[in-house]
């Protein structure tokens, strides 16, 4: 387990990640659950980037990334129950950028649930600036390697 310092970037987070997992219910982790299985069974990119058409000889469209329909399901579930979280600052989370890099060597099931949970919120938030970046995620295997780790915070989340 990575331990938290006293420049913790989730101390002033209200609800707290903690509390945000203890606000699934049962049935929302067993979603989590079968949302994570199929995600699992998947084969194969989850989206397609569609590439830039040129319209006439002065204009073109610009390419755009089409999420498939897990990557969707994955993102409306992250963000109706909290699990992005708000107010976190996550653009300057320097600790993030490091594990997200690979310069790390800490596993998945090593990160907290502060963590795990930073880690998608800076997942899901980048794209909005970087298009395609949760799209990538998912193709690279750390969004569902993330979901999958989130499963192991259930017994806690309902067990504290």
């Amino acid at each position: 387990m990575i331990g938290a310092s006293s420049d913790d970037p989730f101390l002033s987070l209200d609800p707290s990640p903690r509390e945000v997992l203890d606000t699934l219910a049962v049935e929302d982790w067993a979603v989590l659950e079968s949302l994570v299985a199929r995600i699992r069974e998947h084969q194969g990119s989850f989206g397609e980037w569609v590439p830039p058409r040129r319209i006439d000889d002065k204009r073109m469209t610009m390419g755009y990334c089409v999420m498939g329909e897990l990557v969707d399901e994955a993102y409306k579930f992250l963000y109706a129950h909290g699990l992005v979280l708000t107010g976190f600052d996550w653009a300057h989370w320097g600790h993030g950028r490091t594990l997200l890099s690979g310069e790390n060597t800490s596993a998945i099931s090593d990160l907290t649930a502060e963590e795990t949970l930073g880690l998608i919120t800076m997942i899901v938030r980048s794209d909005r600036f970087s298009e395609g970046a949760l799209l990538r995620a998912f193709d690279s295997g750390t969004m569902p390697r993330l979901l999958a780790h989130l499963l192991d915070f259930a017994d806690i989340a309902k067990n504290p």
